[in-house]
């Protein structure tokens, strides 16, 4: 797996974690209501940042390759 299908799969979980805003199952009692919601939200932000970190170490990689391809005079 590549690197910008990584983040790709990491940014659907986001959207995951967005389908759950706002439901309130009426079985759930109220501190476990509160507890899910605290959690699907620290989900989504783990997955959000691991996107971006993802994101920016491909940046990171494209560059250092980049680097090296001036170096041994490929570019």
């Amino acid at each position: 797996m590549r690197l910008p299908e990584l983040r790709e799969l990491l940014l659907q979980q986001v959207s995951a974690f967005n389908r759950f805003e706002g439901l309130s199952p009426s079985t759930m009692a109220p501190n476990v209501e509160s507890a899910f919601y605290a959690l699907n939200g620290t989900l989504r932000e783990r997955m959000r940042r691991a996107g971006t970190v993802v994101e920016a170490t491909a940046e990171a990689l494209h560059d250092i390759a980049q680097l090296y391809r001036r170096a041994d005079g490929q570019v």
